[in-house]
């Protein structure tokens, strides 16, 4: 059958971590799984602005922010070693951890269009009044693709 593609797609919450969980508890004991550990986060902005003043407050800003996007990528590391931890190989398990322009949904599926996942990992979340009129993002990932099999973990 050859090697199975996991995407995991992994934004620190607690619900992410009981699809971390069933990832490893479901797959790892599989030789030929391959996992991709997936965080797009929304870059930064390019700043050009000429007057001194704002330039320099604008610039603590994203120091802290980019501050706070390495110390995210840092725990995002520790999380692919957590999944290398409970059994996966390490060349089995990669971590994709980059910027994104547009939304999480888009981000995943340009993803899988360059590395056709078999199977999609995802946490549940709650419903919001926004997720009704919007759609959650399984149910939208549900509707863009064929031929992927789509866990929800809840």
């Amino acid at each position: 059958m050859g090697t199975q593609k996991l995407l995991l797609p992994y934004n620190f919450s607690e619900r992410d971590r009981k699809a971390l969980e069933f990832t490893a508890n479901t797959f790892a004991p599989h030789a030929d799984v391959e996992v991709t550990l997936f965080h797009a986060y929304l870059s930064l902005p390019e700043v050009e602005i000429q007057d001194r003043q704002v330039t320099e407050r604008l610039k603590g800003g994203m120091s802290y922010l980019q501050a706070k996007i390495s110390e995210l990528e840092s725990v995002f590391k520790n999380v692919r070693d957590e999944l290398i931890d409970r059994g996966f190989p390490p060349a089995r398990v990669r971590a994709v951890f980059r910027p994104r322009k547009k939304e999480v949904l888009n981000a995943i599926l340009d993803l899988h269009q360059r590395e056709r996942f078999n199977v999609i990992v995802l946490s549940h979340r709650p419903a919001t009044l926004g997720r009704f009129f919007a759609g959650s993002l399984h149910t939208r990932l549900i509707s863009a693709l064929a031929n992927v099999t789509i866990c929800v973990v809840s």
